[in-house]
């Protein structure tokens, strides 16, 4: 390309009806200038969208796989501002080539990592149509060379009375977006010989297979790589492929990639999450306790957050996963810090707030020990670094009832009336005020009168 001659793997697609290169990969080949039209050239994907090329190109190419490059093809590439796929060959090239079914030695397999999208390149507007026997009832199904996995409309398994068996998998479309499926049909998928002579050779194409459903999908079926391998359409069975008729809709790019089950994909992102903040992991910060409601809902955050992360593009999640350890890592430390100056304890329809002293002092551990002043200060300084409960208290005046809160600084006189008054607290947070700030330095500076503070 572009004089200089470099090796890229292209995936064959024959639900594609034009040849597709991604804006990155174009310029990465030396393209900085594209042709451009003069009305929008759009494409309709599989589930029904339309996007529209920024513009196109023009290429000399030649088989990587094959010594001899002295048979080249001047080939014309519509750009995607993004694309699942850098480089999608379409049903024009594949058939003028002859690559799926009597050069089939240039394609590779390619293993798939682990977590990766399966991909539903279609490309709307087949050219080919499949006739095969779903469940023994005749069938029209879109053959998807650059498709991972077999999917089917909702409706069109409503209307054949289809069992559906809940399941959820993530794909990825021809320009990278994510979508969702909403459970599986199994069934069995057959291809009848041609003639009686036919049958003879090659037997009738018989496989078993999970169509997903896509809610949005614009074809009654869409038939997969793996599944047209399996039933050798492309081999054994071409008489089943049926032009199709002219249509004035745009032309469609069904590259589908399969990323795999939701439930697997949102475990791998939270492992994932895991290992960015592994200083934190060995703490213990991601197992939160279920006993408070605030770590509940923090527990219901990140799974609800995880499970969006899934849905973004692949490019997309390395972001979403540092921002969401951020957001971790902060919940973390507070919920530290809260839990070395305070606990809950449910008392009938209070709910009191002791520091870790007062609490063994009311199980009776050290109901006869001196409780230090620094022991008192360091409660009431820690306390002041983040939101924390003071008792609420009330007094009458003129036979009104009035309420306020006791801050927690009061409590350096009156410390034991939270083991004789247990009251109803409330969450405050004071905004203005740091640990090493002057008042509160000021109070914890003074020694509370009397030599019987302290003790129990």
């Amino acid at each position: 390309m572009q004089g200089v001659v470099t090796t890229v793997l292209a995936c064959a697609d024959t639900g594609a009806g034009v040849n597709i290169i991604s804006d990155e990969l174009a310029k990465t080949l030396g393209y900085t200038g594209y042709r451009t039209f003069q009305s929008k050239k759009e494409f309709a994907l599989a589930d029904g969208r339309i996007v529209e090329a920024i513009g196109r190109i023009e290429s000399v190419c030649s088989f990587g796989v094959e010594t001899e490059f002295a048979v080249t093809l001047t080939c014309m590439f519509y750009v995607l501002l993004k694309a699942a796929t850098p480089i999608i060959m379409g049903s024009s090239f594949l058939e003028e080539t002859k690559t799926m079914t009597e050069h089939r030695e240039r394609l590779v397999r390619v293993p798939r990592p682990a977590f990766q999208a399966l991909s539903v390149c279609s490309i709307d507007r087949p050219r080919k149509l499949m006739a095969c026997e779903l469940d023994r009832t005749e069938t029209l199904a879109t053959p998807d060379t650059g498709s991972d996995i077999d999917l089917m409309s909702p409706s069109f398994a409503s209307e054949r009375g289809l069992t559906v068996h809940p399941g959820e998998e993530a794909i990825e479309m021809a320009d990278g977006s994510i979508a969702i499926t909403a459970g599986f049909v199994r069934t069995e998928v057959s291809i009848k010989p041609m003639n009686n002579m036919e049958s003879a050779l090659h037997p009738k194409g018989i496989a078993t297979v999970d169509f997903f459903l896509l809610a949005s999908l614009a074809h009654d079926l869409i038939v997969g790589e793996d599944s047209l391998e399996e039933l050798k359409v492309l081999t054994n069975h071409q008489h089943a492929l049926i032009p199709t008729l002219g249509t004035s809709r745009p032309l469609g790019i069904n590259r589908i990639r399969h990323l795999g089950a939701v439930d697997r994909i949102v475990s791998w992102i939270k492992n994932k999450i895991r290992g960015e903040d592994s200083d934190h992991a060995q703490q213990g910060a991601h197992t939160l306790s279920a006993g408070l409601v605030q770590d509940q809902r923090e527990n219901d955050r990140r799974e609800r957050e995880a499970s969006r992360i899934a849905t973004l593009p692949v490019d997309g999640q390395e972001a979403a996963i540092e921002t969401e350890v951020r957001e971790q890592r902060a919940y973390d430390y507070m919920r530290k810090t809260t839990a070395r100056t305070q606990m809950f304890t449910a008392q009938g329809d209070h709910i009191t707030a002791y520091p870790i002293f007062v609490q063994e002092a009311k199980a009776g551990n050290f109901l006869r020990e001196r409780v230090s002043w620094y022991g008192v200060a360091s409660f009431i300084g820690d306390l002041h670094k983040c939101v924390h409960s003071v008792p609420i208290v009330s007094s009458r005046i003129h036979g009104q009832t009035f309420f306020g809160v006791m801050h927690p600084l009061d409590l350096l006189i009156s410390i034991s009336c939270l083991l004789i008054y247990p009251s109803i607290h409330v969450r405050v947070h004071h905004i203005d005020k740091y640990d090493n700030g002057p008042e509160i330095r000021a109070v914890l500076a003074q020694h509370p009168e009397g030599s019987s503070f302290g003790r129990w």
